[in-house]
């Protein structure tokens, strides 16, 4: 039994399918990249947001002599009462929970954060709640008495920058 021959495709239709097969392989390649360079543009800013917040907390405690309380009461002035905070903040002194933005010790307990590290050394852990996605880190903070050693440990919420990313990939597909 004779099986029919397939006729042979005319060059401007292999021509056609190399443009096409081109211009899907440009398309994809331009894709990841892009990808890629929103993820590392976001990781980036991450990690300087962190760097500084963790500074400006240190000229917190400087100002107030190295006693938590000032430094306290500027994070709680600014996160309370924001709709849309870009973190929570608790300040440990000697190991004790000092103060802490409203409602963090229910949303984040103190055990999810990794132990405190130096600034440009940022140990950088995510963590999903229900509605949430944060970046975990510790830092510790120098004061002037020797005999506290003050910690914070600051979330940061990258809630919407994942779904920006989430919605990125939806349209990539």
């Amino acid at each position: 039994m004779k099986l029919p021959s397939l006729r042979p495709i005319s060059i401007s239709g292999r021509l056609a399918l190399l443009y096409t097969l081109g211009a899907l392989l440009a398309v994809g390649l331009f894709a990841l990249l892009a990808n890629w360079k929103l993820e590392a543009n976001f990781a980036a800013a991450h990690r300087e947001f962190l760097q500084a917040k963790a500074a400006e907390f240190q000229d917190d405690l400087n100002e107030g002599g190295g006693e938590p309380n000032l430094l306290i009461n500027e994070i709680l002035k600014e996160t309370d009462g924001a709709r849309l905070r870009a973190y929570e903040a608790r300040v440990l002194v000697n190991g004790k929970q000092a103060g802490e933005t409203p409602g963090m010790g229910a949303l984040l307990p103190t055990g999810l954060f990794p132990a405190a590290r130096g600034v440009q050394s940022l140990t950088l852990t995510p963590y999903q709640t229900r509605n949430n996605s944060w970046l975990l880190t510790s830092l510790p903070l120098q004061g002037t008495q020797e005999s506290q050693a003050v910690a914070l440990q600051i979330a940061l919420d990258i809630t919407r920058d994942n779904v920006l990313l989430t919605d990125f990939h939806r349209a990539l597909a």
